[in-house]
């Protein structure tokens, strides 16, 4: 319960704005990199720093200019630095972030934040905001981030969830990305200690903890498969590998590392789980790993070990996944008429039968009770040894009417193994899928074909049940093995009319509770999407 109040509060006060178009948010250039402190010995290349201008209204409203003073500090959270050197240091023109409307006018920029409504910008773009909006445009050539609202509060909401959710979980994200990769560099070359300080450092890996405080509301909601995911990346980076570390046990940490990457990998690509990155990042942006990676001389290890054999394992098992969710698909519609049928081999569906199906009267006189009391007789002869044997001691049935009870008997006894034995493992095979999208889509596809059957049935039924009756014994049994005269007793107690009710009933009966597994696999398949 304490949890879920704790949890509460931040799916509320950071609900996400409008955002146009899709992922602007996400897509948005925030950094770049470039050259910092030249003309000193320090000088360094490939350098985060911002790529955009902070910019509010001079007459915006305090409150909203404030929350543009910290979307610039998430900003520089993310940079390494503002990009100057000491010529601009000389010259006084250290490179400015925060900026009003009017100074913006006398300065180059490319991509701006802007940061409110009350200011030129908007004014001069000629927008104005129904919701709280984070809205990305282009004009001759710049581009343009608006955060907005239709009121002072819709704006404020807005600039909170830039700064305190985007901007902050991109400088978390990006931090424990090119540290992961520089892990490995230091494992590779034995720099153990150095590893570690990275691990738990919360400029280096440890920075993924503000992502995990960030993305709590939305991993409540995530299926089982992806939270074992999530927790077995965590346990390895955070208990395991610093493990491995401290007993310089490089052959251990590779291995661990490997194993971290692909958890990452799973998650980013959807591999064996739901996709959780929906868009592709800013490849300017996000490349830097390439450029750490050789730094350390990984090169080949990175782009060939990593993201080729890892991806091939993954892919190895999504393809196990596909195969079993269309095998327990086909084998839906099976199990379903299956359990239908067994249902229908019971005394209270013979009696069923004979109080409501409207039977034809003994031809030669039979009385109700005793024709009932002999086709339940009949069942029992189908069901077990005991009851088999019962029904030829009667006296009452030829030799060839026993002979094809005797026949049901067997191909019943395949169906009900076939039940019995392929409903638990069916069930067990489904429950591993552990994906509510995969487990919807199973039962999606199997009803969908079990739809197909059943409907089928039922109107060959209605249009000419003769032939169907045929075509089925003539399938399963002797031609001749099932023709009887008349005066019979097997005709007698189960004329075509208790067969062909008995059809429908099982297909009318199978089809609303297809519908129901069909329901259920839909909520599955549309809660995890």
């Amino acid at each position: 319960m304490k949890k879920s109040l704790l949890l509460l509060p931040f799916g509320v006060v950071l609900a996400q704005p409008v955002i146009e178009p899709n992922f602007a948010d996400r897509l948005f250039p925030y950094i770049t990199y470039g050259e910092v402190w030249s003309g000193t010995p320090a000088m360094l290349k490939d350098v985060a720093i911002p790529n955009v201008l902070v910019v509010y209204g001079s007459k915006e409203d305090p409150e909203v200019v404030a929350q543009a003073g910290k979307i610039a500090f998430y900003l520089g959270q993310w940079a390494e630095d503002i990009g100057f050197g000491a010529e601009e240091v000389k010259q006084s023109k250290i490179p400015p972030l925060l900026v009003s409307d009017a100074q913006l006018k006398n300065l180059q920029w490319k991509n701006i934040i802007v940061v409110g409504t009350n200011n030129d910008v908007v004014k001069e773009l000629g927008l104005t905001f129904e919701k709280p909006t984070i809205k990305m445009v282009e004009k001759d050539g710049k581009r343009i981030l608006l955060v907005g609202g239709a009121n002072k509060e819709q704006t404020i909401q807005s600039a909170k969830y830039l700064a305190d959710v985007r901007l902050n979980f991109k400088a978390g994200a990006y931090r424990t990305f090119f540290s992961f990769v520089a892990l490995r560099g230091h494992i590779e070359k034995g720099e153990f200690d150095t590893a570690l300080r990275l691990v738990r450092s919360p400029l280096g890996l440890s920075a993924c903890g503000k992502n995990m405080a960030l993305a709590g509301p939305m991993v409540a909601q995530w299926s089982d498969d992806i939270k074992t995911v999530v927790r077995k990346r965590n346990a390895i980076l955070y208990q395991e590998l610093p493990k491995a570390l401290e007993e310089k046990d490089k052959e251990k940490a590779v291995a661990l590392w490997k194993d971290a990457m692909l958890t990452c990998y799973q998650c980013h690509q959807g591999v064996g789980i739901p996709q959780v990155r929906k868009f592709k990042p800013v490849e300017e942006i996000h490349t830097k790993h390439q450029r750490i990676a050789e730094s350390f001389g990984l090169s080949s290890v990175w782009r060939s070990k990593v993201l080729y054999s890892l991806p091939r394992r993954a892919d190895a098992d999504q393809r196990v996944l596909v195969k079993r969710v269309i095998l327990l698909s086909l084998f839906f519609p099976f199990l379903l008429v299956f359990l239908c049928v067994r249902l229908a081999f019971t005394e209270f569906f013979v009696e069923l039968n004979y109080r409501f199906g409207n039977l034809p009267p003994d031809r030669w006189g039979m009385g109700y009770e005793e024709r009932l009391s002999i086709a339940k007789l009949g069942l029992r002869s189908v069901l077990s040894d005991e009851g088999m044997q019962e029904f030829i001691n009667s006296g009452l049935f030829r030799e060839k009417e026993i002979k094809h009870m005797q026949d049901v008997k067997e191909l019943l006894s395949v169906v009900f193994r076939a039940l019995y034995l392929g409903g638990p493992l069916w069930l067990i095979l489904f429950f591993s899928l552990k994906d509510k999208r995969k487990m919807g889509l199973t039962l999606l596809l199997g009803a969908t074909l079990t739809e197909i059957l059943v409907i089928f049935v039922i109107i060959f039924s209605l249009l000419n049940y003769d032939l169907l009756f045929e075509a089925f014994h003539n399938f399963f049994f002797d031609p001749y093995s099932w023709r009887f005269l008349d005066q019979d007793m097997l005709l007698r107690v189960y004329p075509m009319k208790f067969w062909y009710n008995a059809t429908l009933w099982v297909g009318v009966f199978a089809f609303v509770l297809n519908s129901l597994f069909q329901s259920l696999g839909f909520i599955l398949w549309r809660s995890a999407s």
